[in-house]
């Protein structure tokens, strides 16, 4: 169904704030505006918290084959460094958080901690660093896969 559908179906949706909650709607690609309200109410979608860009990568900066959404690249700036290049920006630097995780080396012997430094990098630009730590010190390291997540306003 389209929401088209859902809204000339004479269905009461009235449960929603101001009516008009179409529940569960099935759509190839659907555009939401306005912010979300003062106290956000959990289980609901908002501009504010669809994910922005995810990217999955090999070590080399090739992005897999899990794809990506709003990547244009993702450059190696070295070992255990690299460069996530988002097409759209967000709206300022202090405006999306970003998560990142990794599978580590093929033996699983490397614990990486992962770093996420975007001082003076602007909007359109993410720095990721990965780290092995052990007792004898921390070097950075290159995991077997990357993956990245972020969101904010855009």
């Amino acid at each position: 169904p389209t929401i088209a559908s859902f809204a000339n179906a004479g269905h009461d949706h009235a449960d929603a704030p101001g009516g008009g909650d179409l529940g569960v709607v099935q759509a190839t690609n659907l555009t939401l505006t306005g912010a979300a309200i003062a106290t956000p109410v959990a289980n609901r979608l908002y501009t504010d918290n669809i994910i922005k860009a995810f990217c999955s990568w090999v070590p080399n900066g090739t992005i897999d084959t899990n794809g990506d959404v709003n990547v244009s690249s993702v450059d190696q700036d070295g070992t255990g460094r690299w460069g996530v290049n988002l097409a759209t920006a967000f709206s300022a630097a202090t405006s999306f958080a970003v998560t990142v995780s990794c599978q580590a080396d093929a033996a699983g012997s490397v614990d990486n901690i992962i770093a996420i430094d975007n001082a003076g990098n602007g909007t359109n630009a993410i720095e990721i660093r990965s780290v092995s730590v052990d007792a004898g010190g921390a070097t950075e390291t290159d995991p077997v896969r990357m993956f990245m997540i972020a969101v904010g306003t855009q």
